[in-house]
C-alpha cells in the first residue's frame, strides 16, 4: 500500500510511523486512520521489527478529528468513523511490540488520546496535551475516558476533560500522564534510544505482558495469576525462550 498521509520507516528493528500532513496539523481523517491501521498490521507480522515509534511532522503531533469532515457527519457516518478509529486503537493496544509515542508538539482531542493509547509517551518540552472536547460540544473519544483516568486518576481526568484546558509536557509528566520530557531537538534521539532497548527482548513474552497488564485493572488477583501462568506456559514453549536460554547456558559454560 502506498501511503499518502503517513510515513513508515524501518530503522534497524524499530518502525517509525510519522503523521505527515503538517500543513493540516496532522489530523486523524478517515484516510489517515486507514493508513495507520494498514501499517500496524504490517508491523505486527514483520519478525524483524521489535518496537514502534509514533510521531508527527511540524509543530503538531496530531490535531484529532479533521474539522472539515465534521459538518458532513451525521449519526450513521459519525458512528462509522468512530468504529474505524476504534479498530485502529485495538490494533495499537494489542500489537505484541512496545509502542512509543514521541509527541513533538500539540496533541489535541483524539490526537491526545492516540498518544495515551501507546505503551509509553515521551514528549518534547514544547508539547501540549489538550482534551478539547467539551469546548466544541463533544465527549472525549478515541479511548480517552479509558486511558486518561488509568494514568492520572478519575478526579484529575474529570478536571482535564471538563475544562478542556491545555496541559504542558511538564505538567503531564508531573501528574503521571506521560513517561518523560526531553529537549525538543533530542526527542527522536531519545525515542529511538528508548525503543532500541527492546531490540533484544522476546516479542512473545512482551506480547503476553502487554495483554495481561492491559487487562489487569478489570481482573482479580486470582485472574491475574491465572493469566500469568497461561502466558508463562506459552513463553516456555516459544523459540524466543529456547534460543535465549541456550545462549545463556552456552555463555555460562564457556566461563567454567
Amino acid at each position: 500500500m502506498d501511503y499518502h498521509f503517513i510515513k513508515l520507516e524501518i530503522k534497524d528493528s524499530c518502525a517509525v510511523l510519522t503523521l505527515n500532513q503538517p500543513e493540516k496539523r496532522n489530523p486523524l481523517s478517515s484516510q489517515v486512520i486507514d493508513e495507520l491501521t494498514h501499517a500496524i498490521n504490517y508491523i505486527q507480522y514483520d519478525e524483524v521489527i521489535r518496537s514502534v515509534i509514533l510521531t508527527g511532522t511540524g509543530t503538531t503531533f496530531c490535531s484529532g478529528g479533521n474539522l472539515n469532515d465534521f459538518p458532513e457527519l451525521n449519526a450513521v457516518l459519525g458512528r462509522r468513523y468512530m468504529q474505524k478509529g476504534h479498530e485502529l486503537l485495538k490494533k495499537l493496544v494489542n500489537i505484541e511490540k512496545p509502542v512509543i509515542a514521541a509527541v513533538n508538539g500539540y496533541a489535541v482531542g483524539a490526537g491526545c488520546n492516540l498518544a495515551l493509547a501507546c505503551d509509553f509517551v515521551i514528549a518534547s518540552n514544547q508539547a501540549t496535551f489538550t482534551q478539547i472536547f467539551s469546548k466544541i460540544g463533544l465527549v472525549p473519544d478515541f479511548g480517552g475516558m479509558y486511558f486518561l483516568p488509568r494514568l492520572v486518576g478519575v478526579q484529575r481526568a474529570k478536571e482535564l476533560m471538563f475544562s478542556g484546558r491545555n496541559v504542558t509536557s511538564q505538567e503531564a509528566l508531573d501528574i503521571g500522564m506521560i513517561l518523560e520530557v526531553v529537549e525538543h531537538n533530542q526527542l527522536m534521539i531519545r525515542a529511538e534510544s528508548f525503543a532500541n532497548q527492546f531490540a533484544e527482548s522476546a516479542t512473545v513474552a512482551i506480547g503476553m505482558m502487554k495483554q495481561t497488564l492491559n487487562h489487569s485493572y478489570e481482573m482479580t488477583f486470582d485472574q491475574v495469576l491465572n493469566d500469568e501462568a497461561f502466558a508463562q506456559g506459552i513463553s516456555f514453549s516459544s523459540n524466543d525462550f529456547k534460543e535465549r536460554f541456550q545462549a545463556m547456558s552456552n555463555k555460562k559454560n564457556s566461563k567454567i
